[in-house]
């Protein structure tokens, strides 16, 4: 039967494999993917194709849950911890437990008394207090010692890519 769909072109994929197809197409300039060429292409589940494509592309943050790491972790100084709560208790307080999903385009061009008009201030205060956490351990080396220093380290990351390029960010307070 697989013979037999592969000389007809006929290639079946999950919603999940395909979006993945697709990023792979994305970072190798469209020659290399995980699927076989094909003529005719069958998608089961294909009505959450959509979704599914959208949080692959998406980096999300959990202020709820960076805060709550916060206040539950030893890691990095108290002086450095307390500056990241606040601006974790910024960004809760500026979003009203409403989750929000932009870009950073969104948030360069969020004028004055929107509701987004600090969020990219705060966003980029909350990288460099958790920055500072980290002291002269290099990042790219740095091997977590507990799951809330990988929490701490992943939120880093994140921070990074919304704050340095054009991502879609889920920003979630609640």
């Amino acid at each position: 039967m697989f013979a037999a769909s592969k000389e007809v072109g006929i290639t079946l994929c999950s919603h999940a494999m395909l979006a993945i197809h697709m990023n792979f197409l994305n970072f190798n300039n469209n020659s290399v993917g995980i699927l076989p060429p094909f003529k005719t292409l069958l998608i089961d589940e294909a009505h959450i194709l959509e979704m599914t494509v959208s949080n692959i592309n998406t980096y999300g943050l959990s202020i709820f849950s960076l805060r709550a790491t916060l206040r539950q972790t030893n890691f990095g100084s108290a002086q450095d911890r307390k500056e990241a709560l606040k601006y974790c208790e910024l960004l809760i307080g500026n979003h009203k437990q409403e989750n929000v999903f932009l870009t950073r385009r969104d948030l360069n061009d969020s004028g004055n008394g929107s509701i987004f008009s600090d969020t990219l201030k705060l966003l980029e205060g909350l990288e460099q207090s958790i920055r500072q956490m980290f002291g002269r351990k290099k990042l790219s080396t740095f091997v977590p010692e507990s799951f809330s220093q990988q929490i701490i380290k992943e939120s880093l990351y994140t921070l990074k890519r919304i704050n340095s390029k054009e991502y879609p960010v889920n920003i979630r307070t609640s």
